[in-house]
C-alpha cells in the first residue's frame, strides 16, 4: 500500500474515534499501545447515539475487545446496533450479532504504527497523530469514573484523555447531530476474558480486504469548501508513516 492510501486509511480511522467514540477504533497494537496492562471500561452513550459499550484491553492494548448495544436516532429514523469488535495484533474480527455474520481484516496501518509505537511508545505518537491531524491538546481537565484526564480537540469533538493513553469523555458533533460517551466505570488490573475474544461457535467469518475498500478514496475534508482542518499537516503524517 502507498503513502497515500495508508494516509487515508489512518485518517479514516481517526475519525472513527470521533464518530463511533471508541478506542477500539483505533487498531494500532504494537509494543505498549497504552500505559496500563490490563483494564475495563463501561460507557455510558447519549444524544444521538444512545445506549452503552464495554471496552476492556489485555497486555498493553495489544488486545482489545469492545462490545456494544448502541440505538442511532437520526432525522426520525431508528437503528440499532449489537456489535463485539475484536482487535489482536493486526487482525480486526467485527461481530454483528443482529446479522449473525462476522468479517475479518487485517490493519494496513499495523506495520508502520509498530514502528512508531517501538520508538516513542502508543501514548506519543497517538498524541503526534492528532497534532499532525489539527488535533490540540488543552489545558481544561476533567474527571471520570474517578480518574482525571486532559481534553483534547479534532475536527470540532473533544476527548477526554488520561495519562495513560485511555479515553473517558468524548463529545462530537456535526450538522446538528450531538454524541457523548462518558467512562462511568474503570477497572484497572482486569483485562478481557478467555471468552471475550472468541467468535461464536458456527458464526463464520469473512475476509475483507482494506486495502480494495480504500482504492480511490480521498481523505476527509475539514468544511464545506474542501479545505482540510486547521493545523492539519500533510507533509507531517507523510514523513511519520513512510519511514
Amino acid at each position: 500500500m502507498n503513502t497515500n492510501k495508508k494516509l487515508i486509511v489512518i485518517m479514516s480511522m481517526m475519525m472513527g474515534v470521533v464518530v463511533q467514540m471508541s478506542p477500539a477504533a483505533v487498531a494500532f497494537a504494537a509494543d505498549k499501545l497504552v500505559n496500563i496492562k490490563k483494564v475495563t471500561i463501561k460507557y455510558k452513550h447519549e444524544g444521538a447515539a444512545s445506549g452503552w459499550s464495554e471496552t476492556c484491553m489485555s497486555n498493553w492494548g495489544n488486545l482489545v475487545v469492545e462490545r456494544r448495544e448502541i440505538t442511532m436516532k437520526v432525522m426520525g429514523i431508528e437503528n440499532k446496533e449489537s456489535k463485539k469488535v475484536i482487535t489482536k495484533g493486526p487482525d480486526i474480527i467485527t461481530i454483528d450479532y443482529l446479522t449473525n455474520k462476522a468479517t475479518k481484516t487485517r490493519n494496513p496501518m499495523y506495520d508502520s504504527m509498530k514502528k512508531q509505537v517501538s520508538k516513542k511508545g502508543g501514548v506519543k505518537t497517538g498524541e503526534d497523530v492528532m497534532k499532525a491531524m489539527g488535533g490540540q491538546k488543552t489545558n481544561r481537565t476533567g474527571r471520570f469514573a474517578g480518574y482525571p484526564c486532559t481534553y483534547w480537540t479534532l475536527m470540532g469533538s473533544e476527548s477526554c484523555v488520561s495519562k495513560e493513553g485511555l479515553t473517558l469523555h468524548v463529545k462530537a458533533g456535526a450538522m446538528g447531530i450531538n454524541n457523548i460517551q462518558t467512562a462511568v466505570e474503570v477497572k484497572k488490573g482486569k483485562g478481557c476474558s478467555t471468552d471475550a475474544a472468541k467468535v461464536p461457535a458456527g458464526m463464520k467469518v469473512q475476509e475483507v480486504n482494506i486495502d480494495r475498500m480504500m482504492g480511490g478514496q480521498r481523505p476527509p475534508a475539514g468544511d464545506k469548501t474542501g479545505k482540510p482542518p486547521a493545523g492539519f499537516n500533510m507533509d507531517k503524517l507523510k514523513d511519520m508513516f513512510s519511514r
